[in-house]
């Protein structure tokens, strides 16, 4: 039955059935969604000693198939502490690219074949993938993150509000899907003090302030990397000048993206004003490959 509310926060993640409910009965709410990167599974390592413990990390590699192709994986590091031992590693969510060839991870049933597979994917790992993790591995039923983007953040009518990734999922892949949804609240509840706790005055300025911010996180989190072959190994040594300037000359060389996501406060909006020369030219490349884009 009906139950009467002051305000309804929507924070049912990036499945939000009162999302989908705005979609369907509001024509000016504009929404976009797509699977991002494969399939995933996690696993819980030992962080290499290449890596620095405290901070998030992305590396690329490929497996070798037998018939000659290559297909990609993904390890993205989050830190941790090991529940029992209260050690420093990593939470790694790995993905790959899809195929369904035998000699896959999709088709590996052996935990020897997956550690074999994954350390030779990520020789700087140094066989640290132990067997352990690999049945990790195959013990799990593998997930899909999914990207979204909304034109507004509230419903004026109906006195909604949309929190965390109900409004604006980036599917994991710059690690501050939690931190965006506590700003979020944060702003919320600022915004209500400013106002004196009127909500028709609170919802539009929410979305005024948050929209922005969500809109920059997806493109700095979907877009960080170009796509094309050559462009991203121009990339790559694009990134290892910032993080050399940067050590040498902090004042005057910005380090890569990834590097101002998880080391400095800095609005995702300021992020990406600082870096947008750079993120334009890597979004327009993108599109070429169907890089989510959103309602654009």
């Amino acid at each position: 039955g009906e139950r009467p509310y002051d305000v309804l926060i929507a924070s049912d993640g990036v499945n939000s059935v009162i999302r989908d409910t705005l979609v369907q009965q509001d024509p000016a709410f504009k929404f976009a969604s797509a699977p991002l990167n494969g399939t995933q599974k996690i696993l819980h390592l030992k962080m290499p000693s290449s890596l620095d413990p405290s901070a998030v990390h992305a590396m690329s590699g490929s497996v070798e198939l037998p018939s000659g192709a290559k297909q990609r994986v993904g390890f993205f590091w989050v830190p941790e502490r090991n529940r029992t031992t209260g050690g420093r590693q990593g939470c790694v969510l790995v993905n790959w690219g899809e195929s369904e060839e035998d000699g896959s991870l999709m088709k590996a049933t052996d935990a020897g074949q997956v550690r074999d597979l994954l350390n030779g994917a990520f020789p700087a790992l140094n066989g640290e993938v132990t067997l352990e993790a690999a049945q990790q591995f195959i013990d799990q039923t593998p997930s899909m993150n999914t990207v979204t983007k909304c034109s507004t953040y509230h419903n004026a009518e109906g006195r909604i509000v949309l929190l965390g990734d109900a409004a604006h999922s980036s599917g994991g892949a710059s690690g501050q899907g939690c931190n965006a949804a506590l700003q979020d609240a944060q702003v919320l509840d600022g915004i209500l003090g400013e106002v004196g706790g009127d909500l028709d005055a609170a919802l539009p300025l929410f979305s005024e302030r948050r929209v922005p911010e969500g809109h920059a996180l997806l493109d700095l989190s979907i877009n960080q990397g170009p796509k094309g072959p050559v462009l991203r190994l121009l990339f790559l040594g694009l990134s290892a000048f910032e993080t050399l300037g940067h050590r040498l000359f902090p004042k005057a060389v910005l380090p890569p993206t990834q590097n101002l996501l998880t080391q400095t406060d800095w609005d995702f909006s300021v992020i990406y004003g600082r870096k947008r020369r750079l993120l334009d030219f890597v979004k327009k490349s993108n599109r070429k490959y169907g890089v989510f884009t959103g309602y654009d």
